[in-house]
């Protein structure tokens, strides 16, 4: 049953719901896709920016932290030594942020982004435009049995408003809609070049 609903939600035509009207419309549209594993700590993060005609995505995946480099850090070590030295919360804070700072330098990260301004992609401005004017609702999918734990959000931030959805996985029944932004905004950086949008889809292609 599920299968059959992945397949009927694939095969609707994109073109019902981007259909709109939005000459009037501003198009500034600032968009942060975020999702990763609750039980790992592979993360990624996807940042959309419209302004005017021009549209500006940033992909980055960051995969867990290793350890064993971690553990070789000299800089880490001696930090790690005075944190637990001391007593004063406001100097264990600080040194709190230093040592994620360092740990975050031993995490294989995937990064880079791309400039979607071709003809090929006028369908997508249509959907960025859909998406910031959808309502709630419009969001909502089929119900959803399936309790990984794992995260999808989606913040939107237009007309001076900001919004997060919180989603579950699989997207394609929990969002139809933003399962058509997914997909399409990580085909796109397949399409261009993307080695951080690839990676994001292989990684967490269970999420969709």
């Amino acid at each position: 049953m599920k299968n059959l609903l992945l397949t009927l939600l694939l095969v609707l035509p994109l073109t019902n719901v981007y259909a709109q009207n939005d000459a009037n419309e501003d198009k500034d549209i600032s968009i942060e896709l975020m999702g990763g594993r609750a039980w790992g700590e592979t993360d990624f993060n996807i940042n959309i920016q419209q302004k005017g005609n021009a549209i500006a995505v940033k992909y980055r995946l960051r995969e867990e932290f290793d350890w064993q480099t971690i553990k070789t850090d000299t800089t880490y070590q001696t930090l790690k030594a005075v944190y637990a030295a001391t007593t004063d919360k406001g100097q264990k804070k600080s040194l709190s942020d230093k040592l994620l700072i360092i740990m975050h330098q031993h995490r294989p990260t995937y990064q880079d982004s791309i400039m979607v301004k071709s003809e090929p992609f006028e369908k997508y401005s249509s959907l960025l435009n859909y998406v910031a004017n959808a309502k709630g609702k419009s969001f909502d999918g089929g119900p959803n049995y399936v309790m990984d734990g794992d995260f999808i959000l989606c913040k939107i931030t237009y007309q001076g408003k900001t919004r997060q959805i919180s989603k579950s996985s699989p997207l394609s029944l929990d969002s139809p809609l933003l399962y058509s932004l997914f997909n399409e905004t990580l085909q796109i950086g397949a399409e261009t070049g993307s080695k951080s949008a690839l990676k994001i889809a292989e990684v967490f292609k269970y999420l969709f």
